[in-house]
């Protein structure tokens, strides 16, 4: 089935032009969870500080590069703790972005 008519009539049964395009809406959303990130790896083994992990998530880097590897895997492990807080700022604020694009002859599936 088709996600268009081919050919579309005004209330006097003229056709009308047929312009496809396809519409993308952007929203904003934040989301608040809250993680727990262990300083040891599977096996127990401790493998970054307390201390480089806590300065890792404060400000965003140890200073050395493979403590700062060694302290995203770890965060990329953190297990969520808390329920997810939502916020569509989007929606509350009104100002969703929308963009339109004209397209050929038929609709790509996505």
């Amino acid at each position: 089935m088709p996600l268009i008519k081919e050919s579309i009539k005004n209330f006097k049964g003229k056709k009308m032009a047929n312009i496809k395009y396809m519409q993308l809406e952007k929203h904003h959303v934040t989301v608040r969870k809250g993680m727990i990130a262990s300083t040891e790896d599977w096996d127990g083994k401790e493998v970054v500080s307390e201390q480089d992990l806590r300065t890792y998530l404060e400000e965003g880097t140890t200073g050395n590069d493979e403590k700062d590897d060694l302290c995203l895997d770890q965060v990329q492990d953190a297990e969520c703790m808390t329920d997810r807080d939502e916020d569509w700022i989007s929606e509350r604020k009104g100002y969703t972005e929308i963009e339109y694009y004209s397209i050929g002859q038929e609709f790509e599936s996505q």
